[in-house]
């Protein structure tokens, strides 16, 4: 199954500021790895990112979290002022277990688990184009790391042959310096870089774009604002 070339994904229209930030489209397609520490929003932006666009489309995406709940994840983002949508579906790691366990009790190859959802529902969903994977860590601790470079090819190469726009959430500070575990930083078309900077009374959370392939884009600093509305990328940058 190959990519159909020339289509972009819509993703700049999603967070107010955003713009300032990806000056082009993201080609559809396109796997991002989203990057930080715990506490950087990268859940939320993940969701942000996917859910309206897919609303605003008219299109189907799972967002599969591995480190907490459906009920979990749904209320985060209510607290955050982010909007829950239909078109995003959320799937946890107890619905991926029973749904897609191995046979005659074994345990569940997450990884597997994943693809199975895949392709149940691109035959279910005619307009399924995107994915999240929430997080890459949860999987790592859930698989064999032998061969890892190897399982983590395959892995980002699934949703290329599904023709998946996909965000994998990757959190660094757990993986120390070790920051290309799987090779992931390589596999990956975009890698969005969420951190802290401290302020004189509080601590602001930002995002930087480091690699973002086909796309036009600032490498700079860009802070994240959060109010009753969800998410926003604010003017002021940061050298």
């Amino acid at each position: 199954m190959q990519i159909k070339e020339g289509g972009k994904i819509m993703f700049r229209n999603t967070i107010m500021g955003l713009g300032n930030v990806i000056h082009t489209e993201i080609p559809k397609g396109s796997t991002i790895l989203v990057t930080g520490r715990p506490g950087t929003l990268k859940s939320s932006l993940a969701y942000t990112l996917l859910s309206k666009y897919l609303a605003s489309k008219n299109e189907f995406g799972l967002y599969i979290t591995l480190e907490e709940t459906k009920a979990s994840h749904e209320r985060n983002m209510k607290s955050l002022g982010i909007n829950i949508y239909p078109e995003l579906k959320i799937f946890d790691y107890q619905v991926i277990r029973r749904e897609y366990k191995g046979e005659k009790g074994e345990e569940l190859d997450i990884i597997k688990g994943i693809e199975d959802a895949i392709k149940f529902y691109k035959e279910k969903e005619k307009k399924f184009t995107c994915i999240a994977v929430d997080s890459l860590n949860a999987v790592y601790s859930l698989i064999d790391l032998t061969n890892l470079r190897e399982k983590m090819y395959n892995f980002f190469d699934t949703f290329k042959r599904y023709q998946l726009t996909s965000i994998v959430i990757l959190e660094t500070e757990i993986l120390g310096n070790r920051m290309t575990y799987g090779g992931e930083r390589f596999l990956a078309d975009g890698i969005i870089n969420l951190g802290t900077m401290k302020g004189k009374e509080d601590v602001t959370i930002y995002m930087q774009v480091e690699k973002m392939r086909a796309t036009k884009h600032s490498r700079k600093k860009y802070q994240i604002g959060i109010d009753s509305n969800g998410l926003s990328i604010l003017g002021h940058e940061y050298e």
